[in-house]
C-alpha cells in the first residue's frame, strides 16, 4: 500500500530540494543484483544443478538447444535472454545509466536523509531512481541515452559522458551539499522495452519451450515473478500467479527501421520536453498525454 506524505513528512525522510510531497510504501527493498545472481547460482549448484557459462546457443527447437560445438536436449527449455535476444522487432534496447558517489559522511547523510535506506524516485516522465548503498554511497540512475539503430547493443554505450553528467547535475540539484562530493562510479546497461511496455511469460507445452521478458527496467522484481510463473506452468501446478495478465501475453512488434529509430529517440526527446513543460506550467503535460496515447498500442 502507499500513503501520501505532505512536504514536511517527505523532507523528514529525504531532504530533496524542491520536493512538494510524495507517496510512501514500506513494501520496498534494495539489493545488490550481482550478489543476488552469484548467491542464486551457488544455491542451485548445491542442489545439483550444473551451470555452463560462455556457451553460445545458436538455435532453439523442440527439446533441443544447438550450440557451437554441441547440442543439449531437454524436456523444458526457457529462453530468458530478454534484451540480449537477437530479435530486433520484439523489443527496443534502451540504456539506463547510473552513477555513485564516494562514501559520504554522517554529516552529509544527516542533510540528505534516507536514514532507513529508503529507495526513491522523482515523479518525472524521464525515469530516475536512487538508493543509499550499504557502504554509504548515494547511487542514482536514469534514462536519456539514445536508442541505437537496428536495436543494436554495444558495450561502449554503457558509458555515456553526456547522460552521466546530466544525472550528476540532477543529483547535485536535489542535494546541494553534494556540490563538492566526488562521483567515483559510472556504469549502465540496456533494458528491454516491448512495443506496448508489457512484460510477458510464454509457455508452450507441446514444444517444451518457454520465454520471459519485457521487463522495461523492472527486471529484478519481474524476473523473479516470471521464474516462479514458469515453474508453476511447467510443473502444471495451479497457482494464482499463472492467471496474471503477463501469462501468454503477446506483444505487438515494433515498427521496422527507420521508423523505430525515429519513434524511440523521438519519444525520449519528447519525454524530456514533457518534464520541462510541467516544470514551467506546474500542470500535467500535454506532450506526455499525446506521447502516452502513441506509445500504448
Amino acid at each position: 500500500h502507499e500513503s501520501y506524505l505532505p512536504k514536511g513528512a517527505l523532507l523528514a525522510r529525504i531532504g530533496m530540494r524542491g520536493a512538494l510531497g510524495g507517496l510512501y510504501t514500506p513494501d520496498a527493498a534494495v539489493i545488490h543484483p550481482g550478489r543476488l545472481v552469484r548467491a542464486l547460482a551457488e544455491h542451485v549448484e548445491k542442489l545439483g544443478v550444473k551451470i555452463y557459462e560462455k556457451s553460445r546457443a545458436l538455435t532453439i527447437d523442440t527439446n533441443r538447444v544447438q550450440g557451437v560445438n554441441a547440442s543439449v536436449r531437454a524436456t523444458s527449455i526457457i529462453k530468458a535472454t530478454e534484451v540480449f535476444s537477437q530479435q530486433p522487432r520484439t523489443h527496443a534496447p534502451i540504456y539506463s545509466l547510473m552513477v555513485a558517489t564516494e562514501p559520504l559522511s554522517d554529516q552529509v547523510w544527516s542533510e540528505i536523509g534516507l536514514a532507513h535506506r529508503e529507495s526513491f524516485s522523482e515523479a518525472l516522465h524521464l525515469v530516475n531512481y536512487g538508493q543509499r548503498t550499504i557502504d554509504n554511497r548515494l547511487a542514482v540512475g536514469g534514462r536519456g541515452a539514445r536508442y541505437l539503430y537496428g536495436s543494436r547493443l554495444q558495450a561502449k554505450h554503457e558509458l555515456d559522458h553526456k547522460v552521466h553528467s546530466e544525472i550528476i547535475e540532477l543529483v547535485r540539484d536535489w542535494f546541494p551539499i553534494l556540490k563538492k562530493s566526488r562521483f567515483t562510479h559510472r556504469w549502465g546497461g540496456a533494458v528491454s522495452i516491448p512495443r506496448d511496455w508489457h512484460p510477458y511469460v510464454l509457455w508452450d507445452k507441446s514444444s517444451g519451450i518457454g520465454r520471459a521478458g519485457g521487463y522495461s527496467g523492472d527486471g529484478v522484481t519481474l524476473s523473479h515473478l516470471a521464474g516462479k510463473t514458469l515453474a508453476h506452468l511447467i510443473l502444471e501446478r495451479e497457482n494464482p500467479i499463472t492467471t496474471l495478465p503477463h501469462v501468454n501475453w503477446r506483444n505487438p512488434l515494433w515498427e521496422p527501421e527507420p521508423l523505430r529509430w525515429i519513434g524511440v529517440n523521438g519519444s525520449v526527446l519528447a519525454t524530456d520536453l514533457a518534464d520541462r513543460e510541467e516544470a514551467l506550467t506546474r500542470r500535467p503535460s500535454v506532450i506526455a498525454r499525446i506521447l502516452n496515447s502513441a506509445i500504448r498500442v
